[in-house]
């Protein structure tokens, strides 16, 4: 099994202005994973929680947290997931479940999600 994880460097969070951008950079790395023949790819912790941000851009991380939708952005990596057919563990995010608030991080395979970490 061969497992690759991404780094993000510094320069490139200060591209990163909306969701669609962060997907793109997303796409990027998961194509270069699937030329190296990887089979699980881990991207950055706070990730998912930088897409919510993302999402909401005039509202402080106080209000998005306690909103903790993260479903958009789960939903897009496992749609990845399944066009690529690689297994990704998408960082971590914010997730409100029965009026409790998570920071959770999770591996999705061939587009569902397998496994989670709170």
């Amino acid at each position: 099994m061969k497992v690759a994880s991404v780094e993000w460097q510094k320069s490139e969070w200060k591209r990163i202005d909306k969701t669609k951008t962060l997907v793109d950079k997303i796409k990027k790395y998961l194509g270069k994973a699937i030329e190296g023949e990887v089979d699980i790819i881990v991207f950055p912790g706070f990730t998912g929680c930088f897409f919510q941000q993302l999402s909401y851009p005039d509202r402080s991380i106080r209000s998005l947290i306690k909103e903790a939708d993260s479903t958009e952005y789960i939903e897009q990596v496992k749609e990845l997931s399944r066009e690529c057919s690689i297994a990704i563990c998408p960082g971590s995010y914010w997730r409100k479940e029965k009026g409790n608030i998570y920071h959770e991080s999770c591996l999705i395979i061939n587009g569902k999600v397998q496994f989670k970490q709170r």
